[in-house]
């Protein structure tokens, strides 16, 4: 009776994490770029300083959840940017996730369009040094932000149908099943311990 105890709630763990899936593991593995081939790379090149971070529902629940990063800008070397800029990346660098600190300045490696605009650390983003970075210094001279409304929301990703449940979701399902295994389990010891 101990071994049907022990085996049927990690049976059911197992048939949950089947059924709902089990969360990708990932860890950011990009080649470093150097600041020439970023800039050649990306859709949006330019400096700016952190000023909020957004994250949807007011915490991430993956490292691979979209966070809304805004930035002052200062300068733009490639593309356009807004005077208050949103960047979308993965909440935290295991997902390839700029990681910034606000009131630090960034040179900004960015791809699509102004108002939906995506960085990642594998883009090459980096804090700037109070020094002229080498993409203005090699002909991409520094330009003023674009006026008028500005786009500091960025695209979260969120948007559309999502690609399966969430971890609250799966976690409510799993919690179901392991309490109808642990419910299973006793109501076999009750008819035993009757017979």
């Amino acid at each position: 009776m101990h071994r049907l105890a022990t085996v049927l709630p990690a049976c059911a763990a197992a048939v949950a994490l089947t059924v709902l899936g089990a969360p990708p593991a990932c860890a950011c593995d990009c080649p470093k770029l150097s600041e020439a081939d970023a800039f050649a790379r990306a859709d949006t090149v330019f400096s700016g300083t952190v000023v909020d971070r957004r994250e949807p529902g007011g915490f991430p629940r993956s490292s691979a959840d979209p966070v809304t990063v805004v930035l002052e800008v200062s300068a733009v070397y490639k593309g356009e940017a807004s005077r208050r800029q949103g960047v979308t990346t993965p909440a935290s660098g295991a997902s390839c996730g700029i990681e910034v600190e606000q009131g630090r300045t960034y040179l900004v490696f960015a791809d699509g369009p102004g108002d939906r605009l995506v960085a990642s650390l594998c883009g090459g983003t980096r804090a700037r040094p109070s020094a002229v970075p080498a993409v203005a210094v090699a002909g991409a001279a520094g330009q003023a932000p674009a006026g008028g409304p500005d786009a500091d929301t960025g695209g979260t990703g969120t948007e559309g149908g999502g690609s399966g449940p969430s971890s609250v979701e799966a976690a409510g399902a799993g919690a179901v099943l392991v309490a109808a295994a642990t419910a299973g389990v006793f109501a076999v010891r009750r008819r035993r311990r009757a017979a």
